[in-house]
């Protein structure tokens, strides 16, 4: 096929599948083979687990990220550069990526620019943290 359906990362040890959410937001389903949940059969809607990463669109991914890290005291997940930075861990990640850059779903290959969006995270923490950037329209709360 010219499109998989379905990618395996190494660097990440996880297949996913991106597709377009009938309001044109790019989704994607993730297994991440690190994890001990993995399932037999088809795959049906009661295999999905949780919101793994939400992504945030930014002109300055690193110093998004670093300011999202350091104010809600996440990690940096494995590898990160400067169109590309996620943190968190691999029960959820923030993913920062640059306005502007060319999305693609599996299913079709149709390409869609990115903006940023309005978005609302709410975690589950330790404490108590909230996070709203000071240019871009998205919050993140971590409640106990």
């Amino acid at each position: 096929a010219k499109y998989p359906d379905v990618i395996y990362y190494p660097k990440w040890d996880a297949h996913s599948v991106f597709f377009w959410d009938p309001a044109g937001n790019l989704m994607e389903y993730i297994a991440r083979h690190t994890l001990n949940n993995a399932a037999e059969g088809e795959f049906t809607s009661k295999d999905i687990l949780c919101v793994s990463e939400v992504c945030f669109m930014t002109k300055n991914v690193e110093e998004t990220a670093k300011d999202m890290r350091f104010k809600l005291e996440l990690n940096d997940y494995l590898h990160h550069n400067d169109h590309f930075y996620p943190i968190g861990d691999e029960n959820g990640l923030l993913i920062n990526f640059p306005v502007g850059r060319n999305w693609r779903s599996n299913n079709d290959g149709d390409r869609k620019m990115t903006d940023a969006y309005p978005t609302k995270v709410v975690l589950r923490g330790d404490k108590e943290q909230y996070y709203k950037h000071s240019k871009y329209p998205f919050t993140i709360n971590t409640l106990k």
